[in-house]
């Protein structure tokens, strides 16, 4: 039966010890991997493995905790795949893809095909790569990569907590959802109980599924980014043989070849991103634009975070004339955020930006949109409040749109 839906980031002596080392590897290997810490240093290693919640990489004896990390980037392949986000050429791997999966936790994934049996998804993500999946582990698949309906976004956002929703197209572009319970998804029919029997659907028809599930606040957890556009959430647990292995949010466990992986976002106690925080002030005063408020994880103009053609996933925007207030409450030692004028403005905006803790200035910037992005690292050791001040500069606050991309705070004392 299906059951529910369920000091300074590397304490000083070891990061001495460690840096030369992590250095003089990625000097000397051409293929070395790039790490980032919580507290903002770039250090680039040849990955060995990861065992017990240890990164290990050649000439790092004891070992570096994930807990410390933010991020790893995989090196590039000799030969990289088409990027997932280019348009598909005809008969190319990525427009072998069509399903667009829904994870729990907020991974998706991109399928050649999708299979299900007795709960259990199977996936093949292409190059002989498939991954076997319980349904809880499932919020949606879209058969069809451009499937789209109102119907079914609505489905996705308030699911049913006892029965699926399958939908079906009855003419061209219209389609019918059914309320039951699916049983089995083979690569020519589905099979669903609807009303009490089962029904036999030609597969073709079928566009999409959004499973049975209660929506519940998910912990936060890593996630894993494979080269071929997909994405797993879940907790990371080793990295063997070339083979890396996570709990997935949802339940099940997947191992996935590392060949596979692009990159991984760690998750850590020890650090909270400003655009998960609930500000406890936000100030704005128009002059020459409109009135728009903070964003989170987007561009004040809701596009995404774009800093030199660089994208960030999490961050602020903000428009000039504008304060934000955020309660730290002295649990934190630091804040990172890489700061600039979003690309959207097209090389214009000119504002004065300022870093305010408990009131105090501890960062003030003239900022420009013809600036490279600048990388804050600045200490909030004690601070209860912080606050993040933009006001214009030349021209008004026309086309003032700061990204605080990346905007964190860490904690460093263990």
């Amino acid at each position: 039966m299906r059951t529910g839906r369920l000091a300074d980031a590397l304490m000083a002596i070891r990061f001495t010890l460690f840096l030369p080392l992590l250095l003089a590897c990625g000097t000397l290997l051409p293929a070395a991997d790039t790490l980032e810490t919580l507290t903002g240093e770039t250090l680039q290693a040849e990955i060995a493995g990861i065992v017990d919640g240890k990164l290990q990489a050649t000439g790092m004896a004891d070992g570096l905790p994930l807990a410390r990390l933010l991020s790893l980037e995989r090196a590039s392949l000799s030969v990289p795949p088409d990027p997932a986000g280019l348009p598909p050429a005809p008969g190319s791997e990525i427009a072998a893809l069509p399903c667009r999966v829904d994870l729990l936790g907020g991974g998706r994934l991109l399928a050649a095909q999708a299979i299900y049996a007795e709960e259990q998804f199977t996936f093949d993500l292409g190059d002989d790569l498939k991954l076997s999946l319980p349904i809880d582990c499932v919020r949606a698949v879209r058969f069809r990569a451009d499937f789209t309906s109102p119907a079914f976004e609505q489905a996705l956002a308030e699911p049913s907590g006892a029965e699926d929703r399958l939908f079906v197209e009855f003419a061209e572009q219209e389609f019918q959802s059914l309320s039951g319970l699916l049983e089995q998804i083979t690569g020519e029919q589905v099979q669903f109980q609807w009303q009490g029997e089962t029904r036999r659907l030609a597969r073709a028809k079928v566009a999409g599924l959004v499973a049975a599930q209660v929506l519940e606040r998910q912990p936060k957890t890593s996630q894993v980014y494979l080269r071929q556009g997909s994405v797993l959430a879940g907790t990371i647990l080793s990295l063997v043989d070339g083979q890396l292995t996570l709990d997935l949010t949802g339940g099940g466990q997947a191992t996935l070849p590392w060949q596979a992986v692009e990159r991984l976002e760690l998750q850590s106690d020890r650090l909270a991103y400003l655009s998960d925080f609930e500000t406890i002030g936000e100030e704005r005063k128009t002059l020459a634009t409109l009135d728009r408020p903070a964003q989170r994880d987007r561009s004040v103009a809701g596009n995404r975070l774009t800093l030199a053609k660089q994208t960030y996933g999490k961050g602020l925007g903000v428009q000039s004339a504008s304060q934000l207030t955020f309660e730290l409450a002295g649990q934190y030692d630091l804040f990172l955020a890489t700061l600039g004028v979003d690309d959207e403005t097209a090389g214009k905006g000119d504002c004065e930006v300022q870093v305010l803790l408990d009131g105090k200035a501890i960062f003030t910037q003239r900022v420009k949109a013809a600036d490279p992005p600048h990388a804050l690292r600045l200490p909030v050791a004690g601070g209860r409040q912080l606050q993040l001040v933009v006001e214009p500069g030349a021209d008004l606050d026309l086309a003032d749109h700061v990204d605080w991309a990346g905007a964190r705070v860490v904690r460093t004392r263990d």
